[in-house]
């Protein structure tokens, strides 16, 4: 017998093939799999305060329909935003290619207000709508001068009757701050701060302990007239409320 004949070209094509479809079926799910871990890591507040920034911008696209669809087919099914008062609606961030900014305009929003630091949001001046960028990394509240900022903001147009548009990515964290603290100015003197907080929380699902976080407190203890103080309610500041100031009208959640 002779040697046999050496391979053809479509013998060896056939066997790099075979060599190099494990490697990147191996490869895809090791990316996978670390795709998954990070975000894991990510939505725990495990990563360090540079990788969160970063991962926040890496995963806002990919996961972004998952968070539309959540908001809008699973219970309690908020929808995409939700009205809070006569001025402010919070929600989630809108894109352009959906047609969001102008069904917002039809709802009489003529300002938004962007918590997020992962997206700067569609071209707002397209639509004709004023915009305020106050970035914050997904999972932090936003800071107590942009809190200030966003309800000056929010005031300014309220007196020139328009609608004002709060979003983050999902309408629960950040945006839900921001709407916190303009309910907390606009109806401070009237009505207890848990009151507000179980409204907004009626409203929409929002984070549980929004209304103890840090800067809300300083917010609404630096309001003209804001008593008692969250901090004094909280056991943080020794002194008492005054006597001539009513209490508050309900008990914070146990």
């Amino acid at each position: 017998m002779g040697p046999p004949p050496p391979p053809t070209d479509v013998a060896v094509a056939s066997s790099s093939v075979l060599l190099v479809v494990p490697f990147f079926h191996h490869l895809s799910l090791a990316v996978w799999m670390v795709f998954v871990l990070g975000f894991a890591l990510f939505q725990r507040r495990l990563l360090p305060a540079r990788l969160a920034k970063l991962a926040a911008k890496c995963y806002f696209y990919p996961t972004l329909p998952l968070t539309y669809a959540r908001l809008v087919f699973l219970p309690p099914r908020a929808g995409l935003w939700t009205p809070v008062d006569d001025t402010v609606i919070v929600g989630a961030a809108p894109l352009g290619c959906l047609g969001h900014p102008s069904r917002l305009r039809r709802l009489g929003v003529r300002a938004v207000v962007n918590c997020c630091d992962e997206y700067e949001g569609p071209n707002w001046a397209r639509s004709l709508v004023d915009h305020l960028h106050v970035p914050t990394v997904d999972h932090v509240e936003p800071s107590r001068a942009d809190l200030e900022t966003a309800v000056r903001f929010i005031d300014a147009h309220r007196k020139r009757g328009h609608k004002v548009y709060v979003h983050c990515k999902a309408g629960h964290g950040r945006s839900a701050a921001v709407a916190y603290a303009w309910l907390l100015h606009a109806n401070h003197k009237r009505v207890a701060p848990f009151d507000l907080f179980e409204a907004l929380a009626n409203k929409r699902k929002v984070k549980r302990d929004l209304w103890q976080q840090p800067n809300i407190l300083a917010f609404y203890d630096a309001l003209p007239l804001a008593t008692p103080p969250l901090l004094s309610f909280l056991g943080k500041a020794p002194a008492p409320a005054p006597a001539t100031v009513p209490l508050w009208d309900s008990p914070p959640p146990r």
